[in-house]
């Protein structure tokens, strides 16, 4: 039980969420996974254009390095441990006009914000860390499914 005291009632799950940085490096299961995505997808977005896509590799997979060097040394110094990770990104513009979609981010965050507490309720852990140079796009070296091109 959290010893933490909210001002106002919120949900246990809410008060009971941690930013673990204690990862065991255990294997992360697929289907873990896709309902951690599954989670992700009833986030609300303008349009229900769900701009976000996540990208994952897991710890003893060929991508593993490519995504680790993405992270910044502190975030390296506590990702090493877990047993995948998720590049979060995002297409800019709308799938039903092709105009700009000023708010990609915010959706985009809305579906990372269900992740940790799908896991939580899960009794694991996922945990949000910021690529080293902070860029709103994934770099040139990974690579894209065809559909999220734009």
């Amino acid at each position: 039980m959290s010893d933490r005291k909210p001002e106002n009632s919120i949900l246990p799950l809410i008060l009971n969420r941690r930013s673990s940085r204690a990862m065991t490096g255990g294997t992360v299961p697929h289907a873990q996974l896709l309902s951690l995505f599954e989670a992700a997808r009833w986030a609300p977005s303008a349009f229900n254009n769900q701009p976000w896509r996540f990208l994952y590799a897991h710890r003893d997979s060929v991508h593993w390095p490519l995504f680790f060097d993405l992270l910044g040394e502190f975030n390296q110094s506590w990702c090493k441990n877990a047993g995948a990770l998720i590049l979060l990104i995002a297409k800019t513009s709308f799938d039903h006009n092709g105009e700009a979609a000023r708010l990609y981010a915010f959706d985009a965050g809305a579906a990372l914000a269900l992740l940790p507490d799908d896991d939580a309720a899960r009794s694991s852990a996922a945990r949000a860390a910021i690529v080293a140079d902070g860029a709103m796009s994934p770099p040139a070296t990974v690579p894209l499914p065809p559909s999220n091109a734009g």
